[in-house]
C-alpha cells in the first residue's frame, strides 16, 4: 500500500500511522498485510473517506477523524467494507453505508465503532494514541492484534472487488 505517513513527530517503534486522505492505490493483499501486522496501526481522515479509502479505515486498528470528515460511498470496495465492517460496525450499520450510498459523519461513524476519536487535530491526536499504544508491552499489543483480526485474511481472500483495484486519487 503507498500512504503518506502523517506529518509530525518520527513515529513510536511497532506503530503505523496512514493517512487516509492521501492513500496511494490499494489492493486486497494490503489490507490483509494491514491486518496481520503485529504493531498497531492508526488511520487518520480529515475529509471524505470513500472507496478503498474506507476499506483501510475499517483495517487500521484504531482510526482519529476531524469532526468534518465523513464515511461512506464504499463504491468498488462494497464487498470488502460489509464482509469487515460488519464485524465492527455491525450488520446494520455496514448495511446502510453500503446499499443507500450515503455517507456519515465522524460522530456518528464513532458511535457506530468505525471511528476511535473524533479531534479537531488528528494528526496530534493520532501521535498520543500511537505513543499510548507503543508504552504497552509488544507481545500484549501483538496477541490482542492476533485476536482482533482472527479470520480477516480469509476474508479478503474470499472478498471481491467490483471493479478494478484503487488507482489512488
Amino acid at each position: 500500500m503507498t500512504a503518506e505517513l502523517v506529518t509530525g513527530p518520527p513515529w513510536p517503534e511497532g506503530t503505523l500511522v496512514v493517512d487516509l486522505d492521501r492513500l496511494g492505490p490499494v489492493t486486497l493483499e494490503d489490507l490483509a498485510g494491514l491486518e496481520r501486522r503485529d504493531e498497531a496501526s492508526v488511520g487518520v481522515v480529515r475529509g471524505r473517506c470513500e472507496g478503498a479509502a474506507l476499506a483501510v479505515a475499517v483495517a487500521v486498528d484504531l482510526l482519529v477523524a476531524t469532526p468534518g470528515a465523513t464515511f461512506g460511498r464504499a463504491g468498488d470496495w462494497v464487498d470488502v467494507v460489509v464482509r469487515r465492517g460488519t464485524g465492527i460496525v455491525g450488520r446494520k450499520a455496514a448495511a446502510y453505508l453500503t446499499m443507500t450510498g450515503r455517507a456519515v459523519d465522524a460522530d456518528l461513524a464513532r458511535r457506530w465503532g468505525l471511528v476511535s476519536l473524533v479531534a479537531d487535530d488528528p494528526g496530534a491526536a493520532a501521535t498520543g494514541l500511537a505513543e499510548e499504544v507503543a508504552a504497552r508491552s509488544p507481545v500484549a499489543v501483538a496477541t490482542i492484534l492476533r485476536q482482533a483480526h482472527r479470520g480477516a485474511a480469509r476474508e479478503y481472500t474470499d472478498a471481491r472487488l467490483t471493479g478494478p483495484p484503487s488507482p489512488g486519487p
